[in-house]
This record gives C-alpha cells, sequence and structure tokens, in this order.
C-alpha cells in the first residue's frame, strides 16, 4: 500500500454516499487500491481509493463492461454512483468508488483441483459474455503488460546493483 493512502475513509468519502453511520473495515489482501468493507444497516459494499496509477475514466469502462456481464446472467460487482458520478474526488484529490458487494468468499491462491475447474468455467462465461462486446476502453496503461520490457528493467536493475547486500545470483 502506497505510504500516503489514508488509513480509512473521511466523513466526506462516506458520506457522498450517505453511509456517515456505517461500520467500515479494512480489507488488507489487495495490492493496488485501499480497499474497505462497508456496511449499512441493510446492506455491504465495498469502497475503495484507486491507486493513481489509474484514471477516473475507467470507472467508464468498468460500468460498461460490468453492465454487459450482468445482462448475459453473470453476477458481478456494480458501480454505486455518488452525487451522479460512478467515482468521486476528495478534498486530497483522491479518486473514490463504491461497488455492491458480492456475497462470498475470496481465495489468494488456488487450493484445489475442483476449485480450480470451477474458476475456469467462470472465466469461461465471462469471455464468452465480452466476445464480441465492442466496447471502446476509455481509460489504458500502455506497456502493463510487456513481459520483454519488465524483464528488460529487472536485469538493468540486476546489473546496476551488483553490490547491493541483498544481490544474489
Amino acid at each position: 500500500m502506497h505510504p500516503s493512502v489514508a488509513s480509512s475513509p473521511t466523513e466526506e468519502v462516506l458520506a457522498a454516499w450517505r453511509l456517515e453511520h456505517a461500520e467500515v473495515r479494512p480489507i488488507t489482501s489487495g495490492h493496488i487500491n485501499r480497499t474497505f468493507e462497508v456496511w449499512s444497516p441493510d446492506r455491504g459494499f465495498i469502497l475503495q481509493r484507486l491507486n493513481p496509477i489509474f484514471a477516473p475514466e475507467i470507472h467508464l469502462d468498468i460500468e460498461a463492461i460490468t453492465r454487459r456481464l450482468e445482462a448475459a446472467g453473470l453476477l458481478t460487482p456494480r458501480l454505486v454512483p455518488a452525487q451522479g458520478r460512478l467515482w468521486i474526488v476528495d478534498r486530497e484529490g483522491a479518486v473514490w468508488r463504491l461497488f455492491t458487494l458480492v456475497a462470498g468468499e475470496t481465495l489468494l491462491a488456488a487450493d484445489s483441483p475442483g476449485r480450480c475447474r470451477t474458476a475456469g468455467r467462470l472465466l469461461g462465461r465471462f469471455h464468452g459474455a465480452l466476445w464480441d462486446c465492442d466496447h471502446v476502453f476509455r481509460h489504458s496503461r500502455p506497456g502493463v503488460h510487456d513481459t520483454r520490457r519488465h524483464l528488460r528493467k529487472l536485469e538493468e536493475a540486476l546489473a546496476a546493483h551488483t553490490s547491493h547486500r541483498r544481490f544474489f545470483i
């Protein structure tokens, strides 16, 4: 987690979704966005402070894709608008979003062949639902999946730091 990320959402952020009196608990298993489980008296949500590597326009893409998945009969978290927008920007300039909560279990590693088969079937349904999707994405991060570039940078870093106390090959 980035050190500048607030430890919990402010009253301003919660008020944007009228959740001032909700119970808020941090979720610590993620690595990119600061994530919270939020419980109002009648339902749960997932609240996230977006990592600055993402532009707010990513929410337009999320909305289009989750709408399509839902129309295809897949259960998916959906963005919950605040003040007529899919995201808010707080006084510090941080971008926040709220999702509906999909009940279930979060696994951080595969725990059985059966679970892997089930995950594979779900992934197939996901791709099937989006197969002919013609959405033009508003947000992209060019090079994020450029494995060769990442390996080259790693090799350069290793070559430049052979005297580091943790260097080993």
